[in-house]
């Protein structure tokens, strides 16, 4: 896997996470660097903060210290403790910019809301006529 572009990185860390400790998605996200630590310079453990305020800590798998290793290497996060673990690679991009007129009818054609460009048949009805033939 390159580590040119750090979302496979943090995408394999994050799916060991909630694989490797059954954690749930929230906790899962809500995770800081400060959370994945050693103990005794030997053993990685994993804290999560559950609902209502519980807290697990447990030993991580070995895989799991391996991919955590690897991101936080990669991202050079490992140095900012009070830092969320899994940081956003690039920031959102709606799928078209509202002052584009011609991505925002590509958009609505895709989604198939063409009757607001004037296009008939686009949408349910088409696929309608197409299951009649």
């Amino acid at each position: 896997m390159p580590s040119t572009y750090p979302a496979p990185l943090r995408d394999r860390a994050l799916i060991a996470l909630l694989v490797y400790t059954f954690a749930r998605v929230s906790a899962a996200i809500g995770i800081n660097v400060a959370d994945y630590y050693y103990v005794q310079g030997r053993r990685s453990w994993a804290r999560l903060h559950e609902k209502d305020g519980k807290r697990h800590e447990m030993p991580a798998h070995h895989l799991l210290e391996t991919y955590m290793d690897a991101y936080l290497a990669d991202t050079g996060l490992a140095a900012d403790k009070a830092g969320p673990l899994p940081h956003r690679c690039r920031p959102y991009q709606p799928a078209y910019r509202p002052d584009d007129p011609h991505r925002r009818a590509a958009h609505d054609l895709a989604s198939g809301r063409g009757g607001r460009h004037g296009i008939d048949g686009v949408g349910a009805a088409a696929t309608a006529d197409v299951a009649k033939v």
